[in-house]
């Protein structure tokens, strides 16, 4: 369950917990490369690429590729 978002944001320290990190999912404040999650289930598969996590205006989260 860690590759999904909300856990992700919750461990952080994005989200106080996985309800509220739910809720900014629903309310349109989490972005991966600037594309909108929708879905709050969305699970990220480890690729090649980094990625990035926001939350809200401030909130960063570089995600890197897994070392081969």
């Amino acid at each position: 369950h860690d590759a999904l978002p909300i856990y992700l944001m919750a461990e952080v320290g994005f989200a106080r917990g996985t309800g509220a990190a739910r809720r900014l999912v629903q309310q349109g404040a989490v972005r991966i490369d600037d594309e909108r999650v929708e879905d709050e289930t969305l699970v990220l598969e480890p690729d090649s690429d980094t990625r990035v996590l926001r939350v809200g205006k401030r909130n960063f989260l570089r995600l890197l590729p897994p070392s081969s």
